[in-house]
């Protein structure tokens, strides 16, 4: 894959049109290969076929290539950010502007793409001199940054706070909590609670897709009462009533998928190795259970059964002859395999 195909803009589609559209000032967009390439390596994870991790590895590192020669070094403390970077919508144009609001949130989707190369690349076998390059970068030279208000730093300088448009829609700098893995509430509390601090002052309302991505990210802030109030919102006929085109009607009916995405986030999540049951069930769900859910990485189905808010029993079916993961964080109940024996939290049977 030429690294230059590594450049697709916002509205980048199954269609593969890669121009930027509707004007320059949010049309560009040069992240938008890393966010796709994040879909295909997720569809890995779920499946652990390595048939398919085989077919797109070529392009997720031809992509990370590409980045790594984007990057630059900021004058104030020479990190190395993404520039240029769109700020409140509009591209800056000139090269001391380029410097001052270069490294913004959108920097953890390549990050994460240079760490889900260094794995595929592992796992395959495959260019053992390449990984070292990327690993250097594996995370954001900027370090993710908490601001004056608690919030997580969306850009380089401090602006959040005092910016006219601090209700948008848009929340890519939480990219790192969902989809991503790097923010987790209890590896790394500090940025999970700026995070927090970013969405109550981005407020719940907002079109479709931005109203989806709330949910998915209060589900992983272990939050399922907000999470279902705003999925509330996202499927009430006064959220249509209160849009300003059909546009952005068409927006939030579409974002149902995204809704239904947290609505599993509620119910199970398998980030860094783990999976761990009902992290996030609303109060409103006391009592229920579900079946085949395909949402566990690595390759697992699972079953859950509970009750009183608390998780009775789970079967994790392996669909890719995988063992299970280390660490099943919920302890408070009796896990079984598909053969029906008893899991205990470090994967093996009793």
């Amino acid at each position: 894959m030429p690294r230059a195909a590594g450049v697709v803009h916002h509205n980048t589609d199954l269609w593969r049109a890669s121009a930027p559209i509707d004007g320059p000032q949010w049309g560009l967009w040069p992240m938008g290969g890393a966010w796709l390439l994040q879909n295909l390596w997720e569809h890995y994870q779920f499946t652990g076929d390595k048939k398919f991790l085989k077919e797109i590895y070529p392009a997720m590192k031809g992509s990370a290539q590409f980045f790594l020669d984007t990057l630059v070094e900021e004058p104030a403390h020479h990190w190395l950010v993404t520039c240029p970077s769109p700020v409140a919508g509009k591209p800056a144009s000139r090269r001391r502007e380029h410097l001052r609001r270069a490294g913004d949130g959108h920097g953890d989707s390549f990050a994460n793409l240079f760490t889900n190369c260094i794995q595929a690349s592992e796992i395959l076998g495959r260019d053992k001199t390449f990984p070292p390059a990327t690993r250097r970068h594996a995370c954001p030279a900027r370090p993710l940054q908490i601001g004056s208000s608690g919030q997580l730093q969306e850009w380089l300088e401090d602006w959040n706070t005092n910016a006219p448009d601090i209700h948008h829609r848009h929340v890519s700098h939480l990219y790192g909590l969902f989809p991503g893995s790097q923010i987790d509430w209890r590896a790394t509390p500090e940025l999970a609670a700026a995070v927090k601090k970013s969405l109550q002052l981005r407020g719940d309302q907002a079109t479709g897709w931005a109203t989806a991505w709330r949910i998915n990210l209060w589900a992983r802030l272990h939050d399922g009462d907000h999470g279902l109030d705003i999925l509330k919102f996202l499927l009430s006929p006064n959220a249509l009533i209160r849009t300003c085109s059909m546009r952005t009607r068409r927006s939030r009916l579409t974002a149902i998928l995204g809704g239904a995405s947290g609505i599993i986030e509620m119910l199970l999540q398998s980030q860094n190795g783990e999976i761990e049951f009902l992290p996030a069930l609303p109060k409103a769900l006391p009592d229920g259970s579900v079946r085949g859910l395909r949402a566990a990485r690595g390759g697992f189905e699972v079953d859950e059964n509970w009750k009183d808010g608390k998780l009775v029993s789970a079967t994790v079916r392996s669909t890719a002859r995988q063992p299970l993961p280390p660490a099943l964080r919920r302890r408070d109940a009796r896990v079984k395999n598909s053969q029906g024996r008893n899991v205990s939290v470090d994967g093996k049977t009793q």
